[in-house]
């Protein structure tokens, strides 16, 4: 199939975009002293990953210069605005189920937040949950082995050194929802100990 290249809106003459993901400048003249100019050749630009505006290290943007500016632009949004059309108030660009590593037109798509944030993180691998989840304190087998496990909550909050609240949020399910084998009822606190037993007292007569 051929490549297909579109202006990119607002970089007219001097940068293009492709229904591939691809983005190449064309070739200019540009001033190299006073009264003199030299020409630039075309050139494909090369994607960086992550960047100021998206801690999200599958999204690649490029710099794009213009007069002396120089603005990064997210590639899936020029290849939308270009192939697709005016993005709809509210919506986002998302990406389908290439994932987000695809920034091609076919793969491309307007929709709201709670679609970027719902199914398309979970298909994509990106949900903030288990491991993903910056502020886990266990991981997904520490978890199994916990719910697994006939040890007390103290004696599993010293083993992975967290506490026993912790444990007993991954034990019941509270947290790790999505893993198997959440217990219905509570792991023991502690070993349970027998109480004493004391006589019964016997009834003085008067």
């Amino acid at each position: 199939m051929q490549e297909l290249w579109a202006p990119i809106g607002g970089y007219e003459g001097l940068y293009e975009v492709s229904d591939q993901g691809r983005v190449r400048s064309l070739e200019r003249k540009a001033k190299s002293k006073p009264g003199s100019w030299r020409t630039v050749p075309a050139k494909l630009l090369t994607p960086q990953r992550g960047g100021k505006n998206t801690s999200n290290h599958a999204i690649v943007h490029v710099r794009l210069s213009k007069e002396g500016v120089i603005k990064q632009h997210c590639v899936h949004h020029l290849v939308a605005a270009a192939f697709i059309g005016p993005r709809p108030e509210g919506l986002l660009v998302l990406h389908g189920d290439g994932g987000r590593h695809d920034n091609s037109a076919a793969n491309l798509y307007y929709g709201d937040y709670s679609r970027n944030n719902g199914v398309d993180r979970w298909r994509d691998g990106t949900a903030s949950v288990g491991e993903n989840n910056a502020c886990s304190k266990l991981t997904e087998a520490q978890v199994l082995e916990i719910r697994a496990s006939d040890k007390t909550q103290l004696e599993l909050a010293k083993e992975y050194g967290v506490s026993q609240a912790t444990v007993s949020a991954a034990a019941l399910g509270a947290t790790w929802p999505h893993l198997p084998g959440a217990r219905p009822s509570k792991l023991p606190r502690r070993k349970s100990t027998p109480s004493s037993s004391r006589p019964p007292q016997q009834k003085s007569e008067d």
